[in-house]
């Protein structure tokens, strides 16, 4: 029987090991038939309270040459599942549509939601100029916090480029992630290798996102009884920075960057919280 289920990554600092709670609890309520894993280290190994949230938990095996995000180069040999969705530790599910996707995804051995491009700029990643580097017709540029592969050997030659470059030729394919010294940036790796290998990003299914980040977003709304969050993505910026045009998105996964907006991001915590209590309260009720 395939297995499937959803793997998240809590190291370094403790916030982090709560984020990838709260990300199960929001997996829980509206995936309950998938299975959750944590993948983590010594400082974030779960206690007893948060443990039950996961199906399993794998130790990050203690590697110098990796930190931060490009830990998740390392994701395909620790899956415990045929089938695993990578989802990061500060995003939320918050549709019961996800089946929408894992649908979708049975035509892909690894994918990401994201679009192919052959020039302009990746923050410092001079896209044209890596395209004709490494003589590829484009890279797909996208936001990592959620992507899927299978244990296939197209899956495992695509982790083992990916790798390779990271560990040989990361300063010429990426970049440094948010300032912090030595933490190379997984996304470009990981479009390059999608150019490499020739593998496609997933588009929008039946109109609604499979992940959309709250970045240069606003207009948040999520209505509980249908069960459906919306938000306004800029899409269009004079001088790169004064925002002229926006598109209205319906994710399924919700990447809170920085946890913001706060505020909307705690209420949600709060709620999805209550909703699991109160079930379980029903569960014990009705066993007893």
């Amino acid at each position: 029987m395939i297995t499937q289920g959803y793997l998240t990554i809590a190291t370094g600092h403790p916030k982090y090991l709560a984020m990838a709670a709260n990300l199960a609890v929001s997996l829980r309520r509206f995936d309950p038939k998938r299975r959750i894993c944590l993948m983590h280290d010594h400082g974030t190994t779960p206690p007893a309270e948060l443990r039950a949230l996961f199906d399993d938990c794998v130790l990050l095996p203690d590697d110098d040459r990796y930190s931060g995000c490009a830990n998740k180069l390392r994701v395909y040999s620790l899956s415990p599942y045929d089938q695993t969705m990578f989802v990061d530790a500060d995003c939320l599910l918050l549709s019961h549509d996800i089946d929408l996707y894992w649908d979708a995804l049975q035509g892909y051995d690894f994918t990401v939601a994201g679009e192919r491009r052959r020039n302009g700029f990746w923050n410092q990643l001079d896209i044209a100029a890596v395209c004709a580097r490494f003589e590829i017709d484009y890279i797909v540029q996208m936001n990592s916090g959620v992507f899927f592969f299978k244990k296939t050997p197209t899956a495992a030659s695509f982790f083992a480029r990916a790798n390779e470059l990271y560990l040989h030729d990361r300063d010429r394919v990426s970049y440094i992630h948010k300032g912090a010294s030595g933490q190379y940036a997984d996304e470009p790796i990981l479009g390059v290798t999608m150019g490499l290998l020739g593998l496609q990003p997933l588009h929008k299914v039946n109109d609604r996102s499979w992940m959309v980040t709250t970045w240069r977003a606003c207009g948040f709304r999520y209505d509980a009884g249908s069960v459906r969050f919306s938000l306004r993505k800029f899409n269009r910026f004079l001088f790169g920075r004064l925002p002229t045009g926006w598109v209205w998105h319906s994710p399924m996964v919700v990447h809170f960057i920085g946890l913001r907006p706060r505020g909307m991001y705690r209420r949600l915590v709060r709620q999805l919280l209550h909703e699991a209590r109160t079930a379980n309260s029903r569960a014990t009720q009705f066993s007893g």
